[in-house]
C-alpha cells in the first residue's frame, strides 16, 4: 500500500517546538566606497552562502566575463596568454575565485587553487572532471561561443545587482540596483541547502503529497564551493570524486567521451533541490516560490503531477537546468502550467538517448567510448517505467535565453 513517508511525519509530531534554522536578515546598510556605489550591512561572521536576496529579487554574486581567447587550458591549470588578465595574481583570498564556463548545454564551474605568475592552478577534482566527457569546459562544443567567467572576488565587484561575502570579517559587500534603496531594502542570506525532502520505494511510494498555500524560500546549495566545483553534464546532473582509470590527456582524449567517463555515465550525481521528493505518487503542487538558482528535477516517481501552475525564476544560477524534467515516471501529468523566463529548456521528458531502452542504443554500440563494455552499463531487456506522460495546454515562452543545445519541449527517450 502507499504510504506518506512516516519518517517525516512523526518527526514533525514528535518535535512540534523545534526551532527551524532561519535565514539571516540582513539590514542596516552603509555605504563603504562611495566611488564604486558599494554597500555593507551590519556584519554577519561565517555566513558564506552562494546566494543573496536583496527584496524580492536574487542578486549575482560578482563574476566579469573574460575572453576564452585569453587563456589556455591544461589539465591542471588555466594559462593565462593576455596580459590584460595578469591582475587575478595580485588578488587576495585566490582560492575562493572560481572560474565558470557556460557552453553548448553545460554550466561549469572550479574553484582556484592558487595563482602563480601566469598559472591558475585549479582545485582537484572538479577541474579534472570538468575536463571529460562532452561540452567540456577546455573544449566547449559552443566554440567561440562559449562564456568564461571569474568570479567570487570584491575586485570581480562592478554591477548593480551584484554582491561579494567575506566571511571571515563579515562583510557583505552589494552594489545595489537603480531602482533600490538601500536605507530601506533588507537582505537575506540562505541558511539551509534544503527545506523538505522525501523519498518512498518502487513497491511502497510515497503518496498524496500536496503542498498548497505554502511559499518555499530561501536555500543555498553549497558543494559547487568546495574542491569538487560542479561538473555539470546537463540539467543539475554532475560528475564528482575520483574518476578511476582517467586518461593522461584529457583534453585531446575524452573532450568527446571516453572509456573514463562511460564507466560513470549511470553514476551522476544530481544536485539537491530546495524541496524534492523521490518514489512518489500523486504528487501535486500549486505555484510553489522555489529558490532561484535551480531545482532538482531528476525524479524516480511512479506518478508526478503538476498543474495551472506558474513557473518563473528559477534556474537563474545553475542555468543548463530544465525547468521542468521528468525521467523515470509514470503517469506524469503536466497541463496548464506557464513556463517563462528560463536559460535552458522549458519542459523535458525521457533523456534516456535511449541507454535503458530495450535492446539498448546503436548510437552508443558504435561510438568508441564503449559505453556497454562498461561494467554496469546493461543492455536492458525490459522498458523503463517512463509512460503515459501527458503534456498539454502549457505556455512556454522566453526559454531557451543561454543555450543553444535543446528546445523548449524536449523529448528523448521511448515512451509508451
Amino acid at each position: 500500500m502507499p504510504f506518506v513517508d512516516s519518517h517525516l511525519h512523526f518527526w514533525l509530531l514528535a518535535h512540534p517546538g523545534h526551532e527551524w534554522p532561519t535565514p539571516a536578515t540582513l539590514a542596516g546598510w552603509t555605504l563603504a566606497d562611495r566611488a564604486r556605489d558599494i554597500w555593507v550591512p551590519t556584519g554577519r561572521r561565517g555566513l558564506d552562502p552562494r546566494q543573496l536576496y536583496v527584496g524580492p529579487r536574487l542578486a549575482q554574486r560578482a563574476h566579469v566575463q573574460a575572453p576564452r581567447t585569453a587563456f589556455a587550458f591544461t589539465t591542471t591549470a588555466i594559462t593565462i596568454a593576455d596580459r590584460k588578465w595578469h591582475f587575478p595574481a595580485s588578488l587576495p583570498d585566490q582560492s575562493r575565485i572560481e572560474v565558470e564556463q557556460t557552453g553548448f548545454f553545460t554550466d561549469r564551474r572550479d574553484r582556484v587553487e592558487r595563482i602563480s605568475g601566469e598559472t591558475l592552478w585549479m582545485q582537484q577534482p572538479g577541474w579534472r572532471n570538468n575536463l571529460i566527457g562532452y561540452d567540456t569546459l577546455s573544449r566547449t562544443l559552443a566554440a567561440d561561443k562559449g562564456r568564461l567567467f571569474f568570479a567570487n572576488s570584491l575586485a570581480f565587484l562592478h554591477e548593480p545587482g551584484q554582491f561579494f561575502i567575506d566571511p571571515e570579517s563579515g562583510k557583505h559587500y552589494y552594489k545595489p540596483r537603480v531602482d533600490e534603496n538601500m536605507t530601506r531594502l533588507q537582505a537575506v542570506l540562505p541558511r539551509l541547502e534544503m527545506l523538505v525532502s522525501t523519498a518512498g520505494s518502487y513497491d511502497r511510494p510515497v503518496a498524496d503529497l500536496d503542498f498548497v498555500g505554502i511559499a518555499f524560500r530561501h536555500t543555498s546549495w553549497l558543494e559547487s564551493s568546495s574542491a569538487e566545483g560542479y561538473a555539470s553534464q546537463q540539467s543539475g546532473s554532475y560528475l564528482a570524486g575520483w574518476i578511476p582509470d582517467f586518461p593522461s590527456d584529457p583534453i585531446r582524449d575524452c573532450s568527446l567521451g571516453c572509456w573514463a567517463f562511460e564507466t560513470r555515465r549511470n553514476r551522476w550525481q544530481q544536485q539537491s533541490a530546495a524541496v524534492q521528493a523521490a518514489a512518489a505518487t500523486e504528487s501535486r503542487s500549486n505555484r510553489p516560490n522555489l529558490p532561484s538558482w535551480g531545482r532538482s528535477q531528476c525524479e524516480s516517481a511512479m506518478i508526478r503531477r503538476q498543474t495551472k501552475a506558474a513557473w518563473a525564476n528559477v534556474s537563474q544560477d545553475y542555468k543548463e537546468q530544465a525547468a521542468n524534467l521528468v525521467t523515470h515516471a509514470a503517469g506524469t501529468i503536466m497541463t496548464h502550467n506557464d513556463i517563462s523566463g528560463f536559460p535552458y529548456d522549458g519542459i523535458d521528458v525521457g533523456w534516456g538517448w535511449g541507454t535503458n531502452d530495450p535492446g539498448g542504443s546503436g548510437a552508443y554500440r558504435s561510438r568508441a567510448c564503449g559505453y556497454y563494455d562498461q561494467p554496469g552499463n546493461h543492455v536492458h531487456d525490459t522498458p523503463t517505467i517512463l509512460r503515459d506522460t501527458v503534456v498539454a495546454g502549457n505556455r512556454v515562452h522566453r526559454v531557451k535565453t543561454w543555450f543553444a543545445d535543446g528546445r523548449a519541449i524536449y523529448h528523448l527517450w521511448k515512451q509508451p
